[in-house]
């Protein structure tokens, strides 16, 4: 979105010295359904999130994708 290069990227586990002393659940991803339904409102993919930010960037104005 940004024009981050790829190749900056590091992929693997993390250093021995950056890991947690306790376990860490595999999965601790949420779900805003439930809060959605609630406020009448619906979420918007994070990709919309980065493209309105990056619009906004540029144009210096706020770009709202509700």
């Amino acid at each position: 979105m940004f024009g981050l290069d790829p190749g900056r990227l590091d992929f693997g586990p993390p250093p021995e010295e950056a890991r947690l002393p306790a376990p860490v659940p595999h999965d601790t991803s949420m779900s805003a359904d439930a809060t959605m339904a609630r406020l009448g409102a619906r979420a918007h993919p994070i990709e919309a999130q980065l493209r309105a930010l990056k619009t906004e960037l540029e144009q210096g104005a706020p770009a709202p994708i509700s």
